[in-house]
């Protein structure tokens, strides 16, 4: 997938080491009811420089394939807010992403 390729890279982990984080996301993902206890954790622990870098990764990721899909976009925006990126970092991120 999109992730798994990209998931390396942006975290400097080895494709093992991926594939067991996103194996562990994914059920965190199914017993979830929103994004706040996720975002939380990444407020708690990320500076502002790096959450931009997630929210590009993010872009990255949903544009791996034919265009992004305006769920993904809705999803991203919130995440964005949860994470106090501004509006105008967001759409930097979606340009850089678009970009590379």
């Amino acid at each position: 997938t999109a992730l798994s390729a990209i998931s390396p890279i942006w975290l400097a982990i080895d494709s093992a080491t991926a594939s067991s984080l996103l194996t562990e996301a994914r059920t965190l993902h199914d017993k979830s009811v929103g994004h706040h206890a996720f975002t939380r954790v990444l407020n708690d622990s990320l500076d502002a420089a790096t959450k931009v870098e997630l929210v590009e990764a993010m872009w990255r990721v949903a544009g791996a394939h034919d265009g992004v899909h305006a769920l993904e976009e809705h999803t991203i925006r919130r995440v964005a807010d949860l994470l106090y990126v501004s509006h105008g970092e967001f759409i930097a991120a979606k340009l850089a992403a678009r970009e590379s």
